[in-house]
């Protein structure tokens, strides 16, 4: 029988625990990790939203992967627009220019010896890079298969909506990106940790 109990130090990862990576923005959520062992310590891979600081009381920020320059662009949106929706804080939707998240998230790893005090890296380990990844890469779950670590996450776009993509890693220092294995709307999926009857399986 397995005890479990809720750590007192919960939350053990808070939002101004995370630097920002981009400059001129600030962390405004850390959710959603994904969970695995690895060398002795628990590592956490992070989901870190973060987003423009700045403008005016009548405008909103928000931020996009220029793929053309590799940056992060800025676009301004006014808040006495009548074709925008802004009743949801997380994203705008424009009758003109469709639907906008807020934030833009990336994977940051989060070291520990013990399961509750972790040391949170200062760059990300996985970070927006592809057309379908535009407006940022979300909620990953991290399988190991024959001593390699298989990340499936979550990236989002205008264009394909959301997909389910993978990416894996054998040291947690570098990662290669498998692309997309799940066509829109498809998020959050978790791969078997062994085949069954020869094939791999995904929830």
């Amino acid at each position: 029988m397995m005890n479990i109990y809720r750590s007192k130090k919960n939350p053990i990862i808070k939002p101004e625990d995370v630097r920002p990576f981009l400059s001129d923005f600030e962390v405004v959520g850390v959710f959603n990790c994904g969970v695995t062992e690895f060398k002795g310590e628990i590592l956490l891979l992070l989901r870190v939203a973060e987003k423009p600081i700045g403008g005016s009381s009548k405008e909103i920020l928000i931020p996009v992967v220029d793929f053309k320059t590799g940056s992060i662009s800025i676009k301004v949106f006014n808040k006495d627009d009548p074709l925008i929706d802004f009743s949801d804080p997380r994203f705008l939707r424009s009758t003109r220019e469709g639907c906008y998240l807020t934030s833009i998230s990336h994977l940051r790893i989060a070291r520990s010896k013990n399961g509750i005090d972790f040391n949170i890296d200062k760059r990300p380990a996985l970070f927006p890079e592809k057309e379908y990844e535009k407006f940022g890469i979300e909620d990953p779950r991290v399988t190991c298969i024959d001593g390699r670590y298989y990340i499936s996450y979550s990236a989002v776009s205008d264009v394909t909506g959301i997909t389910a993509c993978l990416a894996s890693t054998s040291d947690f220092r570098t990662f290669t990106k498998h692309g997309i294995i799940f066509m829109p709307d498809n998020k959050n999926v978790a791969i078997f940790p062994e085949k069954i009857e020869g094939k791999y399986y995904a929830l």
